[in-house]
């Protein structure tokens, strides 16, 4: 596995600064959707809990650019990347999330830009890329068994 670089490890944090201090917290805490925003102009990047508090905040300064408000690919992909590895490492398996969890990009007003998580202990959401040949893997299967019926 890739060593994370500056900006991934300034993201993870986003995500284990406030659910560390909510496991250690008196009170248990229960989320069911976490929120990020990130704003380019000023390399700010939010995470929300359900009740659109602010959980934490971290400033990425390499992320700054100046009059920019549309978020670049590139910040996308990175922030995809750490959600991939936090969820490889079973980091939203603990009890502060509540089933079904989702974890989605959104803008300032709440509006999702892309749901970058799912889970539901009765669901499981397909990434699009392992559904790419799937009409043509259960027409070949379906194929070889009905020959056998010939």
């Amino acid at each position: 596995m890739m060593k994370p670089n500056e900006v991934q490890i300034q993201l993870e944090r986003l995500f284990r600064t406030p659910i560390e201090k909510a496991e250690s917290a008196s009170s248990p805490l229960a989320i069911n959707d976490l929120f990020v925003q990130i704003d380019p102009a000023t390399g700010e990047v939010e995470l929300f809990n359900d009740k659109d508090e602010e959980l934490h905040q971290v400033v990425i300064y390499d992320w700054i650019q100046e009059g920019r408000t549309e978020i670049p690919a590139e910040m996308m992909q990175e922030l995809r990347t750490v959600v991939k590895r936090l969820q490889a490492e079973n980091f939203f398996d603990k009890d502060v999330f509540v089933r079904p969890f989702s974890l989605a990009l959104t803008e300032e007003d709440f509006t999702v830009i892309e749901e970058l998580l799912f889970i539901d202990d009765e669901l499981i959401k397909l990434d699009s890329s392992l559904l790419e040949n799937l009409d043509e893997d259960l027409n070949n299967f379906l194929a070889d068994l009905l020959s056998d019926m010939k």
